[in-house]
């Protein structure tokens, strides 16, 4: 991950561009290009949150058509289409080429720029060439740019790939740049979002990037490259650097919500034989002193008050085992999901809203496994989505959380010939179901299934023209934008944009064709660029009403070589970055478009309405709660800041949707929860034996519901004896499936040979043992209480440096698409995966969301 493919003779333009709805950990942004081969062939490439999207010139010639099907055929987006206004208006026109700004890098034209926002309307940008490397800066939103030049420290600067340019999650002001050497690492460190640096020697050569604290920007770990893989802390910003430990090879800060500033967890690995002997530590005294807590570590993982571990199997195999603790390490509690083998490996996707999200990977290289969902205390997880599709080779995922709306996740699922549809939950896994046909795009030619199903960071994976992934932020409340085509499955041919203003609910056709895009002003505009099959881009949409309509704007005579859009994050701003460069000098130029002056009126309580989320569900009740807030109608005007959105919450009385089936209940349509008729209540916590006291209910993990329909809460009963062996290791082999058919064979073998009636009766004796402890140690999931309609933790591979990273993380390789005929039926885009790596797991890539 995160190396960008050498494509020779060819133009590429990488941009990691720090795009709105990035999640705030994400800090390098990059562009980039190389040679020219052909007018034919472009691949142009565009990373968002991690995930890497293609875009293709290969496409056949559009004819216009009225009916849904043969539009969805792989076409030329007109730049006008989709429009109702265009420059024709004199007023809207003036006021769009008065918000419009343009400035050109004169003389440069770098290899490589990259690009992130330090704060308060300053944009930082690091050019990169083989010979050196430049800073530019601009505090007006990018209207204008100063430069600064590293070579007044370092004859010919060079950054240090992949990990040149590192951004503090916490304050973005706070920025380093790490400069290649031939002995120990050189840092140029930046508190005030670039106006200055400082120049640091590090006593050691840097390995990977800096682990920056969560709440302390001063707070710094880092791993050195050298045989004693060296941990090293600076208090002061990276100024200073204090030697801490040996022999990491994984480090970690502190739970944000529940430890010390001072507390660092790691991974030590005392043998160099591969996990055989790796500890996991904690210190409580930024390092002075550490402790064991937690032998045979294969993996760690942290998010929220969860800490999750993956631990090898004592008695010497490779089958591994996910641990759980919420008091940092103090104690553990076995996660009840089956044990995994060594080709295996857990997820965790996301651990917010009180629960976690976990994919455990099926035996076999099938590309997916089994999508869990865990109680509050992230122990007992039950299943919520078979067939959920998780690559093995490129841990790729379309697992996503909508962070405009409180319990809404949708994710692919593999079907038994291989295609690949998308299902939504609205209750935070519940419950699973397709996305519904948007009212204004009909299924022409369509007999039955016909439903939405969304482009994802899988889609790019297959060379299907998705040029952004699916869009959501926080402050865009219900908002949702995304890549999709109708059908029965995924499809292969070029999607369309679709809306929902609903959290997901109810979409909308939106935009024809595929189309870089971005949320801007707590949603109430939203900016759109078409894809074209040159790269090249002239013409800007943008609409005010959530995408039901569209506004064009050409913003420039000049043949620019389009590389992506550019939003501060949060998408609470009004002012938009449109990046290139020019075709003939090859010199970057940038685009900016302030929608403040465009809409030139704040919005006003008459242009705003009360909206519901939830409002399907048992009058707008979710997770115990009924929450209201306003936002715009849709009215010519800007929202400008939070104060427009009013928030209102209660609490709902409970009632049956606030619960679910217990830990070893399943749920009865006409009874309700019922206990399996195996399940004994006997569990193995903490190493001790403990008795489930429940009454076959327990209210979902962050539900709030007060009074109504109540359930007693489980709890556990000492047996004051300890786990034996069988209690916890039997019970992973009856979670996977294991048989006795090997050693039944082999005593049929002595049969043969020996004493028949004596080994006949032993080898009935203990199999009839063996499955009776089986049945009393077997994992139970929760079951699902049947009512109606309804941000990645990875354990994944043995390479020994890994990282944290996004949901769709994967760093993908361009290739050709083969076009499809324009009179060919809509090609299902199927799963196919070999030449499959290890994947047992490292550590656990987190995904948040």
């Amino acid at each position: 991950m995160g190396t960008v493919a050498n494509l020779s003779s060819i133009w590429i333009i990488t941009v990691l561009l720090y795009l709105t709805g990035i999640s705030s950990n994400e800090s390098v942004n990059w562009l980039k290009r190389n040679d020219i081969a052909s007018e034919n062939t472009r691949h142009l490439r565009v990373k968002r949150d991690g995930s890497t999207v293609f875009f293709h010139s290969q496409r056949n010639k559009w004819e216009e058509t009225s009916d849904y099907e043969s539009s969805r055929k792989k076409r030329e987006v007109h730049p006008d289409e989709d429009c109702i206004v265009t420059d024709t208006e004199d007023v809207l026109k003036k006021k769009l080429l008065n918000a419009t700004t343009q400035y050109q890098f004169t003389n440069e034209n770098s290899d490589s720029m990259s690009l992130t926002w330090a704060g308060d309307g300053v944009i930082l940008i690091i050019t990169s060439s083989p010979a050196s490397s430049g800073i530019f800066r601009s505090t007006n939103y990018g209207r204008t740019y100063t430069t600064y030049s590293l070579e007044e420290n370092v004859k010919n600067p060079q950054l240090m790939n992949n990990i040149g340019f590192q951004k503090c999650p916490s304050d973005p002001k706070i920025i380093i740049l790490v400069v290649k050497t031939t002995e120990n690492s050189m840092i140029f460190v930046t508190k005030d979002a670039g106006a200055t640096f400082e120049k640091v020697s590090l006593p050691f050569m840097l390995k990977e990037e800096f682990v920056f604290h969560h709440s302390r920007p001063d707070y710094l770990l880092a791993r050195s490259s050298d045989p004693q893989k060296q941990l090293w802390l600076s208090c002061d910003y990276g100024k200073t650097w204090k030697k801490i430990a040996v022999r990491v090879t994984n480090a970690k800060w502190g739970r944000k919500c529940c430890d010390k500033n001072e507390t660092i967890f790691t991974m030590v690995d005392a043998t160099d034989r591969e996990y055989a002997n790796t500890s996991l530590y904690r210190s409580t005294n930024l390092g002075d002193t550490f402790e064991s807590i937690r032998p045979m570590v294969h993996g760690v993982g942290i998010e929220g008050k969860f800490m999750y571990c993956s631990v090898l199997d004592s008695h010497g195999s490779q089958d591994r085992t996910l641990i759980v603790s919420t008091d940092g390490g103090s104690t553990w509690d076995e996660a009840q999901v089956p044990v995994i083998g060594s080709e295996q490996f857990f997820t965790v996707l996301s651990a917010v809203e009180g629960m976690a999200f976990l994919h455990l990977d099926a035996v076999g290289n099938t590309g997916k496994g089994m999508l869990y969902t865990s109680d509050g205390d992230g122990i007992v997880f039950r299943e919520s989505l078979k067939d959920h599709l998780y690559t093995n080779e490129d841990s790729i995922t379309d697992f996503y959380k909508v962070e405009s709306m409180k319990a809404v996740y949708w994710a692919s699922q593999i079907l038994p010939d291989n295609g690949v549809r998308t299902r939504i939950t609205y209750d935070r896994g519940g419950h699973w179901q397709p996305i519904d046909e948007p009212l204004n795009a009909p299924c022409a030619g369509e007999k039955s299934g016909c439903q939405l199903h969304i482009h994802g960071l899988f889609s790019q994976s297959q060379h299907v023209l998705v040029p952004s992934g699916p869009l959501s932020v926080e402050s865009a409340l219900g908002l949702v934008i995304a890549h999709g085509n109708l059908g029965t499955t995924l499809e292969t041919d070029n999607p369309d944009v679709f809306v929902s203003t609903d959290g997901g609910y109810n979409w909308y056709l939106s935009l024809h064709g595929p189309h870089h895009y971005a949320i801007m002003d707590y949603g109430s505009v939203i900016v759109a660029i078409p894809h074209s099959s040159n790269g090249t881009a002239d013409t800007l949409k943008f609409s005010v009403d959530s995408g039901h309509s569209w506004t064009c704007y050409k913003f420039t005579n000049e043949t620019i070589y389009f590389t992506g859009l550019l939003t501060e994050p949060g998408s609470k701003t009004l002012v938009v970055n449109l990046w290139g460069y020019e075709v003939h000098s090859n010199e970057w130029k940038v685009t900016t478009i302030d929608f403040k002056a465009v809409l030139d009126k704040k919005c006003e309580e008459a242009d705003l309405t009360t909206w519901q989320p939830h409002n399907k569900q048992r009058g707008g009740c979710l997770l115990g709660m009924k929450e209201s807030y306003k936002r715009k109608k849709g009215s010519f005007c800007y929202i400008g800041g939070p104060e427009n959105i009013d928030q209102t919450a209660e609490p709902c009385p409970c009632a049956t949707d606030d619960y679910e089936c217990d830990y070893g209940f399943y749920y009865h349509e006409n009874k309700g929860c019922l206990q399996d008729p195996q399940f004994t209540k006997k569990l193995c916590l903490k190493d001790k034996e403990e008795m489930l006291v429940t009454s076959g209910y327990r209210k979902i993990p962050g539900d709030m519901c007060t009074g109504g329909k109540m359930f007693p809460e489980h709890s556990f009963t000492s047996l004051n004896k300890s786990c034996s062996d069988a209690d916890k290791y039997i019970v992973a082999s009856v979670a996977l499936g294991a048989k006795v058919s090997n050693m039944s064979n082999a005593i049929v073998a002595l049969i043969v040979i020996v004493v028949v009636c004596l080994a006949l009766v032993m080898v009935v004796v203990f199999v009839r043992k063996l499955q009776q402890l089986k049945t009393t140690t077997a994992r139970y999931r929760y079951a699902r209480l049947s009512q109606g309609e309804q941000v990645a933790v990875d354990l994944g591979s043995d390479d020994e440096q890994t990282s944290l990273v996004g949901t769709s993380c994967a760093e993908l390789q361009p290739a050709e698409i083969t076009v499809a005929s324009e009179n060919s039926r809509p090609t299902r885009l199927p799963v196919s995966y070999q030449n499959a790596n290890d994947d047992s797991d490292d550590e656990l890539l987190l995904t948040i969301n």
